[in-house]
């Protein structure tokens, strides 16, 4: 990972180190930079597709595809206007990430990970209510 970050950095001329504007320790910097990347390799990495029997494909039908589809876009929606920390938590959480590795990326304690995901998890469905 921590490979990564600094080719993140030398691909763009360091660029990004450049725009270190000193509102936070250079490691909270590095912190984020991080996180961002871990977020962006997981969202490319490929998921794998399971193959379903015939006999799942006689289920829902247009009205149930039409509000599946409604129902992920309102999803969508609400996470984004969720706290960056509790966007990622929920992001690395939903990808099967273990609360150390959450809190690992964040670079805080795994007990604050789980009040930061409890309180994420009860933030987002009470806006999906």
């Amino acid at each position: 990972m921590l490979q990564e970050v600094f080719l993140h950095f030398l691909a763009r001329d360091l660029k990004a180190l450049k725009d270190y504007q000193g509102r936070s320790t250079v490691a909270a910097y590095l912190s984020a930079v991080a996180v961002c990347r871990v977020l962006k390799d997981r969202s490319l990495r490929p998921h794998p597709v399971e193959k379903a029997p015939r006999e799942a494909f006689a289920g829902p039908g247009p009205a149930e595809a039409l509000e599946a589809r409604d129902s992920h876009e309102l999803l969508r929606r609400e996470m984004e206007r969720l706290p960056h920390r509790d966007r990622v938590a929920l992001s690395l959480r939903a990808d099967g990430a273990p609360l150390r590795e959450i809190g690992r990326a964040l670079g805080i304690s795994e007990p604050a990970t789980a009040k930061l995901l409890s309180r994420a998890r009860g933030l987002l469905r009470g806006r999906l209510e």
